[in-house]
């Protein structure tokens, strides 16, 4: 547990639609501060989810750290048409 009340999913080095890089899951978006703080060199996709996957990412997202290419085409049904 990083800061308490927080989950987080094991990190995987399997990459996971959209994303280009590994990546994880927290359960909170309470940790948002702490990762602000200690990050360090991470890039960080911080999302809400919705249930509109394709909204959630293209246009409800916080990057900390770099921004990233998504490949938003993973997502059927959002405003790619897909």
């Amino acid at each position: 547990m990083l800061v308490s009340g927080v989950g987080m999913t094991s990190l995987s080095d399997r990459i996971r639609q959209p994303c280009i890089r590994s990546s994880s899951g927290l359960g909170s978006s309470a940790v948002v501060p702490w990762l602000l703080l200690n990050r360090r060199r991470l890039t960080i996709l911080v999302h809400p989810e919705t249930g509109d996957d394709y909204e959630d990412h293209a246009q409800h997202a916080l990057w900390l750290g770099a921004i990233l290419p998504l490949r938003l085409d993973a997502f059927t049904g959002g405003a790619d048409g897909g």
